[in-house]
């Protein structure tokens, strides 16, 4: 990452989007809520740090959000955010088994996640983009499983990209990594 000794970036993901669930006010989709939780009162960091972000379906809300990271200062040593990973899974989404009898995992309810939510996730870096300062990047998440997916990223303003549904489609290889990398690269560098 940029200004890293050695291109070795240490960095801590805050998980806002997980923490919604343990929090009142929905860290993940609550300016006020995510606040305290991006970087504390006078906390002080000595490694980037990141936010992730489930999807907003209010456009205002996600402006707040982005303010208020903006605030906490994206530049080195200016406390706040270094990247926003846009987005992490949509909650409380409800699948069937194969015989549709009982719902397709254990605790009912999961987040939706993998290519359904790819339409909402590059609306949300798009957004992100316009809105945060060019100092925080944006790490596109959400369904990714081809190059194709990767330059639709890039080009609505992601600075990289998040690779975990092609990952765990494919059994965990990571083989996929540069096959989706070569199909990047091959057909759609340019684009």
């Amino acid at each position: 990452h940029r200004g890293q000794p050695g291109g070795v970036c240490a960095a801590v993901a805050e998980g806002l989007a997980a923490a919604a669930a343990a929090m009142p006010g929905q860290a993940g989709t609550d300016a006020a809520a995510a606040a305290p939780g991006a970087a504390g009162p006078g906390a002080t960091r000595r490694v980037p740090y990141g936010v992730k972000i489930s999807p907003f379906s209010d456009p205002e809300a996600l402006a707040g959000l982005a303010d208020v990271l903006a605030k906490q200062g994206g530049a080195p040593g200016g406390g706040g955010p270094r990247y926003v990973v846009a987005v992490n899974t949509f909650p409380n989404a409800l699948a069937y088994d194969t015989d549709g009898r009982r719902p397709a995992i254990d605790v009912e309810l999961a987040g939706m996640a993998g290519p359904a939510l790819r339409p909402i996730a590059l609306g949300q870096v798009r957004q992100l983009r316009r809105l945060l300062p060019a100092e925080i990047d944006i790490v596109g998440a959400g369904g990714i499983t081809t190059g194709r997916d990767v330059a639709d990223f890039l080009r609505s303003g992601a600075s990289a990209v998040q690779l975990a549904t092609a990952y765990f489609n494919r059994d965990a290889d990571p083989a996929v990594f540069g096959e989706i990398a070569a199909d990047w690269a091959e057909h759609w560098l340019d684009a």
